[in-house]
């Protein structure tokens, strides 16, 4: 009998961890798209054009970004406006509130390097 159940456990790993590599790749599609995105070769802009082009793809990053910060920074508002309490509630929305904080800090911060980003390719495309 143990030996029963034991090659029926060995058998059932073996099912498991055969079906790992399916279970894996169907969770993270990204990760194949990363890797694309990994091998495509990148365009160096050149021309006075292609500078402004990418200055101007800059510019609506860091728009968005500024959007995203802007709203993180509105939630963590909102949850601290909650907080009342010690309550299990009170932990949740501190929690939260952090998060959005942390969020608005980074999107923020990466909304002025695409700020800066745009204005050197600006400054390329005059030639400076």
């Amino acid at each position: 009998m143990k030996r029963t159940t034991t090659g029926l456990l060995v058998l059932g790993g073996a099912v498991i961890l055969a079906a790992v590599p399916l279970v894996v790749t169907s969770w993270a599609p990204e990760a194949a798209e990363t890797a694309e995105a990994a091998e495509t070769p990148v365009a160096v802009p050149t021309t006075d054009a292609e500078h402004v082009a990418e200055a101007q793809a800059y510019e609506k990053e860091a728009a968005e970004l500024t959007a995203k910060a802007r709203r993180h920074a509105s939630l963590a508002a909102s949850y601290r406006a909650r907080m009342s309490g010690g309550d299990k509630q009170t932990t949740s929305l501190r929690s939260l509130m952090k998060h959005c904080e942390r969020l608005s800090k980074v999107y923020g911060e990466a909304a002025a390097e695409a700020t800066e980003m745009a204005r050197m390719h600006r400054d390329m495309a005059r030639g400076e």
